[in-house]
């Protein structure tokens, strides 16, 4: 008998392939939507434009439902070609109550378009209800293949959080519901092993990991720069530099982080340390600009549009710190990686799942603000450790693509037709 175990598809057992393709009618149904202009065409961020596209490289059959909003593009939104795949959409330029007002719209357009499918990818994620709540019970009821990707458990309250009676009732009901939606599902990926013990299997049991990488080979520099890229900064006795690029909410350690530096600040060190990102815990870091002390450097910098500029921006850095709360996986430890550049970063499952303690990086405790000063510390004195994490990273990024993500996915997703 083949035990559960034997079904699960390890990261590191993976090979590197480079070729495969799906061409059975295969739907897309997600929570994340399109822009539609007003001569019909269909609009995408860079990023989910990139993830998209990715999808018909290897599905030759591919229709997306998802909920459509009309407007004009914003600069940097990308067309979505419609010669390589089929857009279905409901309009949602509203607000929850609407989106509620619209599920018997949305059950007859799913309905509708997994009678036509013979696999149904959909997701646990979205505002203000996961479509895939929807979608499964339809591709079940219709006998058709279910594939479900989980990239986070967002729903779940953090550990020691005194969340409301609302909030607590909300996360029961989403835990309730995403682990029927899995248990239905018969392709399912998880990015780290705390997520596959935690959560239902798929109905054929085990489950594959997966790590939610989006850099592309291109990217990625070589070893010979790498090289030089901290030769030359050892050389350069210059002062450490640190970057903390994440949403500025609590979940990704902002408080933590915060009293680190105010620590360190003691110490009398000379280190520059960067933020950027959007949201309310920004106020948070602008206390230190105001701060006359010691021979720390704070800086409050601008977002940076995800692509080219932003991965030689982070190669500018001695380390990116990530000391979150929450157990998803950051793509900016990859993003990191890619340019020899290593994390230090809180000991969350999502985290040591792509973090080598002493490899790639350097692990903390999750929540000591005394360990994560003391890592910063100890980074800042021996360049020479930094870039032999550095120099891993890199190594660590070419097996671990964009790409490669999709690759693998298709494989195993063969395997269900």
């Amino acid at each position: 008998m083949t035990s559960k175990n034997d079904k699960i598809t390890k990261i590191d057992q993976r090979s590197q392939h480079t070729e495969c393709s799906i061409s059975v009618p295969y739907l897309l149904a997600l929570n994340a939507g399109l822009l539609q202009s007003k001569d019909g065409r269909y609009w995408a961020d860079r990023s989910w434009h990139k993830d998209l596209m990715r999808h018909t490289q290897y599905i030759s059959n591919l229709t997306f439902l998802a909920p459509i909003s009309k407007g004009v593009p914003p600069a940097d939104f990308v067309n979505i070609p419609t010669n390589k795949i089929r857009i279905v959409g409901y309009y949602n330029n509203g607000g929850m109550i609407q989106s509620y007002l619209k599920i018997p719209l949305i059950v007859i357009k799913l309905f509708k378009e997994i009678r036509k499918t013979k696999i149904v990818h959909t997701c646990i994620a979205g505002y203000p209800f996961p479509l895939g709540w929807i979608a499964i019970p339809i591709a079940r009821l219709l006998n058709r293949k279910i594939v479900l990707t989980v990239e986070s458990s967002f729903w779940r309250i953090p550990a020691g959080e005194k969340a409301s009676i609302f909030k607590k009732i909300k996360s029961s009901f989403w835990e309730y519901m995403n682990r029927y939606c899995l248990r239905q599902a018969d392709y399912a990926a998880y990015p780290h092993e705390q997520y596959r013990k935690s959560l239902p299997s798929p109905r054929a049991g085990g489950g594959v990991l997966f790590q939610a990488s989006w850099i592309e080979a291109s990217q990625i520099v070589s070893q010979d720069e790498v090289e030089n890229m901290w030769n030359i900064r050892s050389a350069s006795g210059r002062t450490p530099k640190f970057l903390f690029a994440a949403r500025m909410v609590q979940e990704k350690g902002t408080r933590i982080l915060y009293d680190a530096v105010r620590y360190i600040e003691s110490k009398n060190l000379d280190i520059n340390f960067d933020f950027i990102g959007i949201g309310p815990e920004i106020e948070l870091f602008k206390k230190l600009l105001s701060s006359e002390w010691g021979k720390i450097h704070v800086n409050i910098l601008n977002p940076i549009p995800y692509g080219h500029d932003f991965f030689v921006f982070l190669r500018d850095y001695d380390a990116v710190l990530s000391p979150g709360l929450s157990d998803e996986q950051p793509r900016i430890v990859y993003d990191a990686y890619a340019g020899g550049v290593p994390s230090i970063a809180s000991n969350m499952p999502g985290l040591a799942a792509c973090v080598k303690d002493g490899i790639t990086g350097k692990l903390i405790p999750t929540g000591d603000v005394n360990a994560l000063a003391n890592a910063i510390i100890f980074a800042s004195k021996n360049p020479a450790v930094l870039a032999s994490w550095g120099k891993a990273g890199r190594n660590a990024a070419t097996k671990f693509t964009h790409d490669q993500m999709h690759i693998d996915r298709c494989i195993d997703i063969q395997k269900i037709i």
